[in-house]
Parts: C-alpha cells; structure tokens; sequence
C-alpha cells in the first residue's frame, strides 16, 4: 500500500511540474495552454485508479497491473516530450503491483477471530514411560 501510494505521489509531482513547465513557456508565448495542463493530468489520473478498489483485494491488483502498463504507453506515446519524467513513477507503479501481488495474504491466514482452530494446550495427559 505504501509502495502505490509512492507511485501515485510520483506520478502526481511529475504531472505538477510538467504543468508548471508548460504554464512558464505559455507566459512567453501565445499558444494556449490549457489543454496541455489537462494531457499533463492524464497519468495522475492513471495512477489513481486502482486507488477505488478495496485494499487487499485482486481488483486492486489488477488495476496496479493496468496503470503500469497505460503509464508506460504514456511514457513511449509522449517519449520526445515529457515520457521520460514519468518513467521512475512507472517503475514505481510496476514494483508495487508486483509487491501486492506477492504479499497479498491468503483468506485463512492472518489475525482473525475464529478460535477453533487456536493451538490451546491439550488437556490429555502425558504418556508414561
């Protein structure tokens, strides 16, 4: 959970920069930059979606799979330009779909509240020698 929510921060920071650049250069010239501010937003809006599924859960895995994938086609669609910024977010994004993947408990194992099958001391006596 930790590790995604790094990417989605990286993701976000770089998309905050990139606009910020953008808004600089339009200070200087005349060309319009609001669509480009909202193309900037496109990859935080990628990184934050598997944010809307339930934690733990192979939904959410799933989505971290899919975002790392669409951010590294953002990253070779926009590689010229700004790709290149967003390519630490989408390792990022990678490694911890991978990590949740490998640490996603299984259903029985965990701090649950069924004592039935609690190692309680037997109540059998020893047998003698």
């Amino acid at each position: 959970m930790t590790i995604l929510f790094a990417a989605f921060s990286l993701t976000l920071l770089t998309s905050m920069l990139c606009i910020a650049a953008v808004l600089t250069h339009w200070l200087r010239s005349v060309a319009p930059a609001t669509t480009s501010c909202f193309m900037m937003l496109i990859p935080a809006a990628i990184a934050a979606a598997p944010f809307l599924f339930h934690p733990r859960s192979k939904a959410r895995i799933g989505a971290a799979y899919v975002a790392a994938l669409l951010l590294f086609g953002w990253v070779v669609l926009t590689g010229f330009s700004v790709g290149m910024f967003y390519l630490p977010a989408t390792a990022m994004m990678a490694i911890a779909a991978v990590r949740m993947a490998v640490q996603r408990p299984t259903p029985h194992s965990g701090n649950h509240l069924d004592n039935s099958t609690s190692a309680a001391p037997s109540t059998l006596p020893l047998p003698r020698s």
